[in-house]
């Protein structure tokens, strides 16, 4: 009976372990708004790992809440709807003309606490989205309660702020990424990185990309002590100017924190060249080929010492 020698690449044990995801939402549920039942909607069903709750029951002063619908889906990400927060130019009563004029947000908890997370999410501020002095004073992306709180957004550019330690900023702002002094209603890639090392001492790290190019990479923070585990998405802001009762949006989709590795943009990562991988040689019938052929095997074969092609274990069965 003819026979093949079959060269197969393992790679089974060649490729790297999976970064461990703490958290995910694609807000993969049905359609929620914050004022359903009495402002008691609730976001619970729309995470797929970790989880997601109410963080506050405020509205803006036009009467908004956040909603969570197809409108504020990514279309070029992973399917589900998206998350829409509001954020107005009216006085809340508080603290004057649009400033902290907000829906509430959204209460998200991590599997695990973590002193290491890398952080991806896709955002879109509402075309026309317009501030005092053509920049935000400062928004509140991601609200980390941290010990100290870290809070991730605009203090006029990308950046952290953590009560213990003060600010980290990017130098790349909010012009910078819209590409004037409005929202300009596209999606942006926003990643973040932050890695406790030294227990409250000055070598902590923290990188920040935005649309995939990295804007901020510093090994010297001071980012205080303490765990990632829990925040809040979408939370308060000044200035914003010229929404009248209409209020802005910024939606956010496609949210995920790994503990292990960067996640980076959807599509915009290349995987990592196999490593350690082994050769193992196997002689075989073409009967046994047929048998593996669903198993979907890479080969590379020789007979009587010629090369006969390459291919997958259902190719080579077939010849």
């Amino acid at each position: 009976m003819k026979r093949l020698l079959l060269l197969v690449v393992l790679l089974a044990c060649a490729l790297p372990a999976s970064a461990a995801t703490i958290f995910k939402s694609t807000f993969n549920c049905p359609a929620v708004n914050q004022l359903d039942n009495g402002n008691s909607g609730n976001p619970s069903a729309c995470a797929e790992i970790g989880t997601l709750d109410r963080a506050g029951g405020w509205t803006t002063a036009a009467g908004r809440g956040w909603q969570i619908l197809s409108a504020a889906n990514y279309s070029g990400g992973e399917g589900g709807l998206g998350y829409r927060h509001y954020r107005g130019s009216n006085d809340n009563g508080v603290q004057g003309p649009g400033v902290n004029d907000n829906s509430g947000g959204i209460y998200m908890i991590l599997t695990g606490a973590r002193a290491n997370i890398w952080l991806r999410y896709y955002t879109r501020w509402q075309s026309g989205f317009s501030w005092s002095g053509g920049e935000p004073i400062y928004t509140k992306e991601f609200y980390f309660f941290f010990n100290n709180s870290h809070v991730l957004g605009f203090q006029h550019t990308w950046g952290l702020n953590t009560q213990a330690t003060g600010n980290f900023l990017s130098g790349w702002g909010w012009q910078d990424t819209m590409g004037g002094t409005q929202g300009d209603g596209q999606w942006h890639c926003i990643e973040y990185h932050m890695q406790q090392v030294s227990g409250g001492g000055a070598n902590d790290v923290l990188e920040i990309w935005v649309d995939g190019v990295e804007r901020m990479s510093i090994n010297n923070a001071n980012l205080g002590t303490g765990t990632y585990a829990e925040g809040v998405i979408g939370e308060n802001q000044a200035q914003v100017v010229g929404s009248g009762n209409n209020d802005y949006y910024t939606d956010y989709d496609d949210i995920i924190i790994s503990d292990s590795t960067r996640v980076g943009c959807i599509g915009g990562l290349s995987p990592s060249a196999p490593q350690n991988l082994r050769i193992v040689g196997w002689l075989l019938t073409l009967g046994t080929l047929a048998a593996l052929a669903a198993g979907g095997i890479f080969y590379v074969s020789r007979v009587a010492g010629r090369s006969t092609g390459r291919g997958r274990v259902a190719a080579a069965a077939a010849q």
